[in-house]
């Protein structure tokens, strides 16, 4: 499975076999805000192989979800630590 975290940046290309992206509501660089989730959105109008989308909430901003394929990191982020410590706690 291919993850993908998406930062500051103005476009997004996906791999193809890309299933998870975290990315946030929008960035800010420079002083200027980037809407990482629209950038998100857009890419993926043309991709079928993401489940998932993880977002994080930077700047509070109001952004589109798509219904059982996005969600507030927030609100999962527990569960994914627990997830991701018995996964290292298996690995080791």
């Amino acid at each position: 499975m291919k993850i993908v975290v998406l930062t500051v940046c103005s476009s997004l290309s996906l791999p193809g076999s890309c299933s998870v992206v975290f990315t946030a509501d929008q960035g800010v660089r420079g002083g200027k805000v980037i809407p990482l989730k629209k950038t998100v959105d857009e890419a993926l109008k043309d991709c079928d192989c993401v489940r998932r989308v993880f977002v994080a909430k930077r700047t509070g901003a109001e952004v589109p979800f798509t219904e059982g394929r996005d969600v507030w990191l927030d609100d999962v982020r527990e569960e994914l630590v627990a997830h991701c410590t018995h996964i290292a706690q298996i690995q080791s």
